[in-house]
């Protein structure tokens, strides 16, 4: 049985329109990954016409997920992870970053960091999740694999990281093409310019470092927590 407040209007009720008023859509046209399958497509609008018994936050809809077949893929949000770029933006066909680093900063604020999952951005290949354990309580992953869904974000963007490291100067400006302000440089400025983006990456790469040794480090921390309480259980 629901509480009600003073003004006679459930709690639950109350909680339930703050979730949906608080609720930040996945845009159409985001790069996702489906949890259960495999799948990979992008956002392609909500529906009501919805399958089995989960739904967004709205309490209504699904997502409808373009995975290059004529007919959609219908998910709710809770089993869709947003793929990120080696930049950590959203992925996005035919969209400036400068829109998809907004939007990217807007779903951070609003979705588990453990649905944000990097990919490499060089050939669009992405860590997989089927070896995570995906378990649920009350509609949210667990702390492990969120822990664990983050150590395989920070892998993929050490590797790209490391790649970019390595690249040389006449590599880098290939990569660049004719595209963006590298074609309009002379080589003189391209290598100033890659010389600053060697010491960012050298920067980047530091902290990514230390992101992975803490987050290994909760991991073991968490798993001693649970052998420790399943021992306790079993005494």
């Amino acid at each position: 049985m629901l509480a009600s407040n003073s003004s006679g209007k459930s709690t639950g009720s109350g909680r339930k329109e703050a979730a949906v008023k608080d609720w930040v859509r996945i845009p159409d046209k985001t790069k996702v990954q489906y949890r259960l399958e495999d799948h990979r497509g992008a956002v392609d609008g909500l529906t009501e016409m919805v399958t089995g018994v989960k739904r967004n936050p709205d309490g209504r809809t699904q997502y409808r997920i373009d995975v290059g077949q004529p007919q959609r893929l219908l998910a709710a949000e809770e089993d869709l992870v947003i793929l990120l770029d080696d930049q950590g933006l959203i992925m996005m066909e035919k969209e400036s970053a400068v829109y998809r680093q907004g939007i990217t900063e807007r779903l951070r604020g609003a979705i588990p960091g453990g649905s944000l999952l990097s990919c490499d951005g060089r050939d669009g290949e992405c860590p997989r999740t089927g070896s995570v354990n995906m378990v649920r309580s009350g509609g949210s992953m667990t702390e492990q694999a969120e822990i664990e869904l983050r150590r395989h974000a920070l892998k993929s963007l050490l590797s790209a990281r490391k790649r970019r490291l390595g690249e040389s100067l006449d590599q880098r400006i290939r990569r660049a093409g004719k595209q963006g302000i590298w074609g309009s440089l002379s080589r003189a400025e391209c290598r100033d310019l890659h010389r600053q983006e060697i010491a960012h990456l050298r920067v980047q790469l530091k902290d990514l470092h230390l992101e992975s040794a803490l987050a290994r480090r909760e991991l073991i921390k968490l798993k001693r927590a649970m052998r420790r309480a399943e021992r306790a259980r079993a005494a």
